[in-house]
């Protein structure tokens, strides 16, 4: 009666044998499957779990009560779908039976007793006695088997019917559609493990999904206490520089996400660690990732200031241009912009101070400048000494555009500033003549100091 699963099930099992490798997507994340992802006709439901449980049989061969085939993370209709199928080819593989005992479901609302009728047989209430005995076909099996791992589980992935008919020829329906496809991020997580930009691009991948922490995506079940990590930190601590840089330039992932057993560990923490699965991360991907979690950190700090200032309609202009523009700071333009549509009072002004002094604590050279001329020229008092500090923080974090104002203040200055622009020279932008040239004024008003 069931021939065609026979072999159905010994070319799965072939094919599992010789593409077998660490990087394709693991059983269990295909025990995630919820009914309403699916098509919402009966064929598709059958059919699909019936591939499933072809693909989890060849890769959990004679199983005993034992060893049994678990069943668990899942809806308790899918599992009765899935336990439906495993219990047909328990009862047809010649060279692979098992019954109801070789099963272990571990999913509350599902109660095996209702599906069971007599040894080998189902009750007349069961999902095969309604569904299955309908709807199986070998052609619709043999499509949804045929697929890449990746689009095997897109029903589970999109939240849409882009499929609507089962029967036609999957891979071609889903290139079809590929713009529809939603993914997963327990899926995409596997996919950066495996380093498969290419396939994470064929789906439509937002943020919420990238951000999304899950748990056992580094290390996988067996290291239960590993905590939970998102895609971003997967493709991080695996060394796929490329995924990384689609992440974060082109889908804007959250670099200041936490994860870890109990949200200790930093995305730099991913790229710095030792993993003992890869290769020691280099200088360039560790200061990549630094560069970007503290830009991420940047964005939050804007975000919390426009809380602050304002709950109107410039409040809303404010947001945009943190969300949809890319300057060099993005703290300095919110501040900039702030400013042109508002009357900024004493009280906003030192809202606005300490606010740039945040972002100078986040590594923002852009802030240290603002800081340097608000201090110089915008301030009553014209405080040129802390103007001076925030222009040297400036310099040293790499800002040129801060070296002629320190020219100039030390210029008018005393011996200390006069040296310590002569090692800025020396340390952090090797001009040797420059350093020789301050440091000799700096001697040389130090010594008619001394002159009776």
């Amino acid at each position: 009666m069931f021939e065609y699963l026979i072999k159905l099930y010994s070319k799965e099992q072939s094919n599992y044998a010789i593409n077998k490798t660490e990087e394709e997507l693991l059983i269990k994340e295909y025990l995630q499957v919820k009914l309403e992802y699916l098509p919402n006709n009966p064929n598709a439901q059958v059919n699909f779990f019936m591939a499933l449980g072809i693909k989890i049989t060849a890769r959990n061969p004679k199983p005993t009560p034992e060893n049994p085939i678990m069943i668990r993370n899942c809806s308790p209709e899918a599992a009765r779908y899935i336990w439906t199928s495993l219990m047909i080819l328990g009862a047809t593989l010649p060279d692979n039976r098992f019954d109801h005992k070789s099963i272990k479901c571990w999913v509350k609302g599902f109660n095996e007793k209702e599906e069971m009728g007599y040894i080998w047989t189902f009750s007349s209430s069961s999902l095969y006695e309604n569904k299955f005995k309908y709807h199986l076909n070998e052609k619709t099996i043999t499509n949804y088997l045929v697929c890449p791992p990746e689009q095997f589980v897109m029903p589970l992935a999109i939240k849409t019917t882009a499929i609507s008919d089962a029967n036609k020829t999957l891979p071609n329906a889903i290139d079809s559609e590929i713009a529809e496809l939603k993914i997963t991020a327990t899926v995409l997580c596997q996919l950066a493990k495996a380093g498969r930009l290419a396939d994470i691009k064929k789906y439509t991948v937002s943020a919420e999904e990238i951000d999304a922490l899950v748990h056992h995506s580094i290390w996988g079940d067996f290291a239960s206490t590993a905590g939970a990590y998102n895609a971003l930190m997967v493709a991080t601590a695996y060394r796929h520089f490329d995924i990384i840089q689609y992440f974060i330039e082109e889908k804007q992932a959250n670099c200041a996400i936490k994860g870890g057993r109990n949200g200790e560990i930093t995305l730099l923490d991913c790229a710095k660690r030792t993993w003992w699965f890869v290769a020691d991360a280099d200088a360039s991907l560790i200061q990549y990732v630094q560069r970007a979690r503290l830009k991420s950190q940047q964005i939050e700090l804007a975000h919390d200031f426009v809380d602050k200032i304002y709950d109107d309609t410039p409040r809303m202009q404010l947001e945009t241009l943190i969300n949809t523009t890319k300057p060099k700071s993005v703290c300095v333009e919110v501040v900039r912009a702030y400013e042109q549509t508002s009357n900024p009072s004493v009280t906003s002004t030192q809202t606005i101070l300490t606010f740039l002094s945040q972002a100078l604590d986040l590594q923002d050279k852009e802030s240290a400048l603002e800081l340097g001329q608000r201090h110089q020229l915008n301030q009553p008092e014209n405080d040129v000494n802390t103007a001076f500090d925030y222009y040297l923080k400036a310099a040293q974090m790499g800002q040129e555009e801060a070296l002629i104002p320190l020219e100039r203040l030390a210029e008018e200055g005393g011996v200390k500033e006069q040296l310590e622009l002569s090692q800025l020279y020396r340390l952090f932008f090797q001009n040797d003549d420059k350093a020789a040239y301050w440091r000799a004024k700096g001697i040389e008003i130090s010594c008619s100091s001394l002159t009776p």
